[in-house]
């Protein structure tokens, strides 16, 4: 495990220069730890090239958050850091909350990122923290259950937990520099230099599934946590070597038209399973316009068919999954296809699939497709899978008066739109390419050690 000096020396130590940091935070006790020790350790920023900025996201879900964000502006001023507090207004959903908190919050800090011209945003989860959050994920899936406290077995790729890099809303990235330090070495850090924090009521309402997670991991030992150190470890490097081959196998076998049908040839078959499975259930998701890849149990029973060599056609994660001979066809189904109006520099996402803006000074309606399959749109492909890609695909309606103003329409990777590990840059890269997309923004990390 790392001390918190050491994570954020390595942290700036593979940071290309110069860099302006925006660090989140809350005033608990990791994020004023970040804070402190980023401070310490840049210094001056006329030498170091490092300039520490922060932001506190207000969620307005307590009366005292207004006041703590306050606080936290002194704690700023006293390190001479330029602070943004941003509150997350309007109705807050009754159920889902802390998920919706949380993409609030990181949309929030990407509009501060973009006003203050950051570099990258900074988090202050902790190897606690990773814990918590693979602890809840086994939870969810009794394959992978492991007895309470114990870290999961053999690295197994599902158990990677959260990434130490992570692209949000394929714009900015953002660090978790303490992912291998623990919280209690960060508060004795602060206490060392007479420093406080505040403790969140929220933390200990047992109505949360992390909170009832973190009170059953209480007293983990460092021994123990530097076992899950060691097993997260492992499983990352799996999930990056199978997420980096499924890649190749996409770059090898895959064809995609219109960003909307694809296929992969016989090829494919000679992959690893693993890879095979995370390839194809990646390239559904993207075509389905899904956050998460296909549930494990259809799926499943589909890749066994394919395995085998069955013809068969099958729907999951709203794509159609035609098998002949020559390759496996996928297509988006043609049901439930939206309807929806687009105003003038209005962004929108149809479908999951793509985003839309106009620049026409009216309202447009965008259907799904119409008419007949474009010539050449889809050579070679059966008209099965042809007809449900055409059909959807996004046609815009502009008004007659404006027919030659331009709306952009432009496809979207789905399950790495809002978040993207860096487990998974290699594959998502190739899967831009193949839809006709521009390339994923890099991590502003040195090359030598992003390699590493």
């Amino acid at each position: 495990m790392l001390s918190p000096g050491e994570a954020i020396d390595l942290f700036l130590a593979s940071l290309k220069r110069p860099a302006r940091l925006l660090v989140a935070i809350s005033g608990g006790s990791d994020s004023t730890g970040l804070l402190t020790a980023l401070c310490e350790a840049a210094g001056d920023p006329d030498e170091s090239g490092i300039t520490i900025l922060a932001a506190t996201i207000d969620h307005q879900l307590r009366p005292e958050s207004a006041d703590e964000a306050l606080a936290v502006n002194l704690l700023c001023d006293q390190f001479s850091v330029e602070h943004r507090i941003q509150a997350w207004t309007g109705e807050k959903p009754e159920t889902g909350r802390a998920s919706a908190a949380r993409i609030a919050r990181y949309q929030l800090l990407c509009q501060i990122a973009e006003e203050l011209q950051a570099t990258a945003i900074v988090t202050g989860h902790t190897l606690d923290d990773q814990i918590e959050t693979i602890t809840m994920r086994q939870a969810r899936d009794p394959e992978r259950r492991e007895p309470e406290g114990t870290a999961p077995r053999e690295g197994r790729s599902g158990d990677a937990g959260m990434s130490s890099s992570v692209l949000i809303n394929g714009r900015f990235w953002l660090f978790r520099p303490f992912l291998k330090t623990r919280r209690n070495a960060i508060r004795d850090f602060l206490l060392r230099r007479g420093m406080g924090w505040i403790d969140d009521p929220s933390n200990t309402d047992e109505r949360s599934e992390r909170v009832r997670v973190r009170l059953a991991l209480a007293g983990l030992s460092d021994a123990k946590a530097d076992a899950w150190r060691t097993a997260v470890d492992l499983a990352q490097n799996r999930r990056r070597s199978v997420s980096e081959a499924a890649a190749g196998l996409l770059r090898q076998s895959a064809t995609v038209w219109q960003a909307s049908a694809a296929r992969l040839d016989a090829r494919a078959l000679s992959a690893p399973p693993e890879v095979l499975f995370y390839a194809i259930g990646t390239l559904i998701a993207v075509l389905g316009g899904r956050e998460h890849l296909p549930a494990s149990e259809p799926f499943d029973r589909i890749m066994s068919r394919y395995l085998r060599g069955e013809s068969f056609r099958e729907t999951l994660g709203r794509v159609l999954l035609y098998n002949k001979d020559d390759g496996l066809y996928l297509a988006r189904e043609s049901r439930d296809l939206p309807e929806m109006q687009v105003s003038m520099w209005q962004r929108e996402l149809w479908d999951g699939r793509f985003e839309i803006v106009s620049h026409v000074p009216a309202a447009c309606t965008v259907l799904p497709g119409q008419g007949d399959v474009a010539t050449g749109s889809y050579p070679d492909v059966p008209t099965l899978i042809a007809r449900a890609a055409w059909r959807s695909l996004p046609h815009v309606i502009v008004p007659q008066e404006f027919k030659d103003v331009q709306v952009q329409i432009t496809p979207v990777l789905a399950p790495f739109r809002q978040f993207l590990a860096d487990f998974d840059l290699g594959l998502a890269d190739c899967l831009a390419q193949l839809m006709g997309l521009t390339t994923i923004p890099r991590p502003p990390l040195n090359d030598l050690i992003r390699k590493t």
